[in-house]
């Protein structure tokens, strides 16, 4: 059992405030919940892409099917999240994660390791600069489990940054959309995912 703290904790007027209200909290779960369906219209977006590169890759049976997840604590804040399509496997993992986090970003994000990477690993070299932009970044952190764009975690994808795709044990993809710009969400996903995998599949 937690041991009590020896004095009562401070408010401030501001927490107070919150504390003695309730329509911030329900308007927190409605934005949730439109984010939800957000991401239900962004799985019906990829799923003719996906479905249409067909490849030994994705005969693989069997493929879990889509999943959305909620989560209160992504770095202190509530974060909600699409794996379609995804596939973990131990150490080999495939997943093309949409994720929204509250009060900074979309984002989309292609995972990959073991098996995954080790075959494709090459292509996506020599493909790397035809993925460059100033959107488009590649992980450089000590987890794939981080999503956040801080230096520690992300960098630039270009000529320098690409040489980390021949040694890493995992590389992410990832490109980040303003939550403003919410309605592209959808369109931009089955995009992003369409060019990801014409490289893996067919460069």
């Amino acid at each position: 059992m937690a041991q009590a703290p020896d004095r009562l904790p401070a408010f401030s007027a501001a927490e107070l405030d919150l504390m003695k209200r309730a329509d911030w909290l329900l308007t927190k779960r409605q934005i949730q919940d439109k984010i939800f369906a957000l991401l239900q219209l962004t799985e019906k977006a990829i799923e003719p892409v996906w479905h249409a590169r067909q490849h030994p890759l994705t005969s693989m049976a069997p493929w879990p099917a889509a999943k959305i997840s909620r989560g209160e604590n992504y770095r202190g804040l509530p974060y909600l999240i699409l794996d379609y399509p995804a596939r973990f496997d131990k150490a080999d993992i495939f997943a093309y994660r949409t994720m929204f986090y509250w009060g900074h970003f979309f984002s989309l994000t292609l995972h990959l390791q073991g098996f995954f990477l080790h075959d494709y690993r090459i292509k996506l070299y020599h493909a790397a600069s035809r993925l460059m932009g100033p959107e488009v970044y590649i992980s450089n952190g000590p987890t794939p489990w981080q999503y956040h764009y801080g230096e520690d975690n992300y960098e630039l994808l270009n000529e320098r940054s690409k040489e980390k795709i021949l040694v890493d044990p995992f590389i992410k993809l990832s490109v980040r959309l303003p939550l403003s710009d919410w309605q592209e969400l959808p369109c931009l996903a089955a995009e992003r995912l369409a060019q990801w995998v014409e490289v893996l599949w067919y460069s």
